[in-house]
């Protein structure tokens, strides 16, 4: 399977219309369009955090011909290529096509994924469709927002509020707490979001629950879409999930 069947593919499963007005997706990157794929980089971003692990790969005789991201690798027009980084994937002969928010729309997309992730039952959208909403057997929200971290391996997580029994979850992957009116219209006690504006979480979402997980973890869980589309797509490619998180704690 070459490049360019790969991206028509993903084309067809993730159709260019469930995409915002204002979003920039698709092949983002193409040196050789009918390159054939033999290793495939599945990861939520493609940045510079991934050049050591292409550089080992490379070195070790197993070269990446496409990398799979959700985020965006070009979001502004550029004017010139003099990033670095464009210039090694380049290089390198290395495609990068990217899904956003038709992945967020798309069944099975983000928000299907970290629902599925943190064991919602009887899954379904709300609001625009980028949202899911499930159920739970009851609990405490501080005992959720625990099994939330657990699922999701989340280095960090906030709870806004501890309002009543958690029975129905709101999710959307990312940053959703603008979704907030609409799940709680939708019946949830609860919204599991990457992160949400400061006020939001203050005022704790009253009557509505609210837990941030970070962005990069409750995205994450749709890598595994990614990677079974691409499986389904050609069985002999090779897949390897790269971890672009880079962001790292400092204590003073």
């Amino acid at each position: 399977m070459t490049i360019t069947q790969l991206y028509h593919t993903f084309d067809a499963l993730l159709p260019t219309e469930l995409s915002d007005s204002w979003d920039n997706d698709g092949l983002m990157l193409s040196p050789h369009p009918e390159k054939e794929i033999k290793h495939a980089a599945i990861a939520l971003d493609c940045t510079p955090a991934l050049l050591p692990e292409l550089y080992h790969m490379a070195s070790e005789g197993h070269p990446v011909d496409v990398i799979i991201t959700h985020h965006p690798l070009i979001f502004t027009p550029l004017k010139s290529i003099v990033n670095p980084f464009l210039i090694e994937l380049i290089q390198m002969g290395i495609a990068v096509m990217s899904f956003h928010t038709r992945l967020d729309r798309a069944e099975g997309g983000v928000s299907d994924c970290l629902a599925k992730k943190i064991n919602l039952k009887n899954i379904r959208p709300f609001g625009d469709g980028a949202g899911r909403i499930g159920e739970i057997e009851p609990c405490l929200p501080r005992d959720f927002a625990c099994h939330v971290q657990r699922q999701l391996e989340a280095p960090h997580i906030a709870l806004s509020s501890e309002n009543g029994i958690i029975r129905t979850v709101a999710v959307v992957g990312g940053a959703g707490d603008d979704y907030a009116e609409a799940a709680l219209a939708a019946g949830a006690d609860i919204l599991v979001t990457g992160e949400a504006h400061y006020h939001r979480m203050i005022t704790g979402g009253s009557p509505l629950n609210l837990i941030t997980a970070g962005h990069y973890h409750t995205e994450f869980p749709v890598t595994a879409r990614l990677t079974e589309i691409v499986s389904d797509a050609d069985p002999e490619i090779t897949i390897t999930l790269l971890n672009s998180y880079s962001l790292q704690d400092i204590h003073a």
